[in-house]
Parts: structure tokens; C-alpha cells; sequence
């Protein structure tokens, strides 16, 4: 029929974040060289869950087989058969499981690509079963609720005083990238102190040493990957820079956090990164996610 197969859910990422799209598989034979699976893919950084039920034809010991380039990891029936979740180029791993004939067992495999060549296949065998790419016939897709696509931007958390206690209201922020002066974004303000808590997650383009700054009008803290790398609470002047460096993998999305308070001054604050190859710039909406 039209729907065997494996439910597939790609991701733009290779930790499962940024999920893109889903589709029913047939199989899991691919080779997609140095492209990608779609057009709205990366090509140096993806991941791909695949999960439904497998149904074997006969009653024996089963090899299941993996060739990946790069990491994998299998489960059949809730066992974790192979786990080779490192960049590798096209391998085969295996290992066997006893299965029931016309049984349907639960099946997944996750999968990442990074960079270069890309390639996934999951094959079977037995003493009855020659070896083969495991047949759409024999697979049947998952049909659970899906992941959901991400919000572009933090969460932000709006204050009416300093301490991040008065709590006003909550909304999705671009990008953190505002000249307030003295208009305000919270109104009937104690001696026109405000604060407010930006949360979510980042991702970068490259794999190394980024420089975060921030230009602020009062007091201000950053955590990357819950690493507090600014943090100046106090009351400075106008427009401070401050920056800090954390060590960053492409491919994966980091928590960040970033706090500000202000005294009553001119409201201004941007958050900013850099790295050997990433030019200077307010740090941009595609690369924040709102949790």
C-alpha cells in the first residue's frame, strides 16, 4: 500500500532542533551525496528520526544493519541495538535481535550529517532472510503528534522594576536590538526602573570561538550554554559595551539568557556577536529560537 514505510522527520540541525518537515519514507536507502534530503535543508548540518513499527516474516534471529556517514543510532522493539553517534564516514554496524514472525515491533533510527558526503541505509537478515534493504512492505510509519516548528526569536519576560520581580507582560522578541530612550516599554513605573528577561535557544554558522557584546544603558548579564560570560548588574553609562567568548559547535542550538535592568535613564540595548568568521552584527532572528 501507498503508506508503508517509516514516518521521517528532518531536521535542520544535527540535534534534533529546527525540525523542517515530515514525510513517510518508503525506506531507508539514501545517499545524498554532498547535496541534501530538501531544499530547505542545510547541507553540512541536518538530522533525521525515523520511527514506526517493523514486521519480520520469519521467526528467528535478526541482523539488523546500519551504513551511515555520519552518526546513528537503532532501536528495535525499545532495545538500543547500535549507537555509533559520532561523524563517520559510510560504515556498516549491526547487531541481533530474535523477532516473531508477522509481529510488529517498534522501530527507530536517528541520524545526523556533518558536512561533506551524506548517507543512510538499514538493512536486515537471517538464516531465512537474505540480506537486504528492509522492504517498504515490512514497515509501517508512526503516526504520534509532531514536533513543532520553532518561533523565531526570545521569549521575553517585561518588568515594571529592577529585580526581575514585578512581572508585567511576556511576548517574542526578534532580536534583541532596541533604542527605547526614554519611551518606555513598561509603563507606570516605580522611579522608571524596569527590567526584562530574554530566553531561548541560539544555533551559529560556524564551529568556533564567537565573541558575544553588549551595548546597554544600565546593568546587564549573558549566559551561553548556561555559561554567565557578561555580567555587569550596575548602573552603567551610556551606551557600555561589554563582551565575553565561549567556544561554540554549528549544528546544534545552545541556551541562552540574557538579563537587563535600567535605572531610569535612556533605555537602550543590543546584543551582538562576532568570530574569526562571523562578521560583527546584532546577533539576527534566524539564528534565535523562542522556547
Amino acid at each position: 500500500g501507498s503508506h508503508m514505510g517509516l514516518r521521517g522527520e528532518y531536521y535542520n540541525n544535527m540535534d534534533f532542533s529546527r525540525f523542517q518537515f515530515v514525510r513517510i519514507d518508503p525506506c531507508i536507502d539514501f545517499d545524498w551525496g554532498e547535496g541534501t534530503p530538501d531544499q530547505s535543508i542545510g547541507k553540512d548540518t541536518y538530522s533525521v528520526r525515523w520511527t514506526g513499527k517493523v514486521e519480520p516474516r520469519y521467526s528467528e534471529t535478526y541482523t539488523f544493519y546500519t551504513v551511515t556517514d555520519d552518526g546513528v543510532r537503532l532501536w528495535v522493539d525499545g532495545v538500543l541495538l547500535i549507537d555509533k553517534w559520532k561523524s563517520q564516514s559510510a560504515t556498516e554496524h549491526s547487531e541481533q535481535i530474535y523477532l516473531e514472525a508477522g509481529k510488529k515491533y517498534d522501530i527507530k533510527m536517528e541520524y545526523y550529517q556533518h558536512v561533506r558526503a551524506a548517507s543512510a541505509k538499514l538493512m536486515w537478515s537471517s538464516k531465512s532472510q537474505q540480506k537486504e534493504i528492509i522492504p517498504s512492505s515490512q514497515l509501517y510509519p508512526s503516526d504520534g503528534p509532531l514536533p513543532q516548528k520553532d518561533v523565531n526569536g526570545l521569549s521575553a519576560e517585561y518588568y515594571g522594576d529592577a529585580e526581575l520581580k514585578d512581572k508585567r507582560f511576556t511576548r517574542i522578541d526578534d532580536a534583541i536590538n532596541f533604542n527605547w530612550d526614554k519611551d518606555f516599554p513598561v509603563g507606570e513605573l516605580k522611579d522608571g526602573k524596569f527590567s526584562v528577561r530574554w530566553v531561548g535557544k541560539i544555533d551559529t554558522r560556524y564551529t568556533e570561538e564567537y565573541t558575544f557584546h553588549t551595548v546597554a544603558n544600565g546593568g546587564v548579564r549573558v549566559w551561553i550554554n548556561n555559561v554567565l560570560i557578561i555580567d555587569n548588574w550596575q548602573n552603567q553609562g551610556k551606551e557600555a559595551e561589554n563582551s565575553g567568548k565561549i567556544e561554540l559547535k554549528a549544528g546544534r542550538q545552545y541556551d541562552i539568557k540574557v538579563e537587563y535592568c535600567n535605572y531610569g535613564e535612556p533605555a537602550f540595548i543590543k546584543l551582538l556577536w562576532s568570530s574569526q568568521r562571523q562578521k560583527k552584527e546584532v546577533v539576527p532572528s534566524k539564528n534565535l529560537f523562542a522556547d
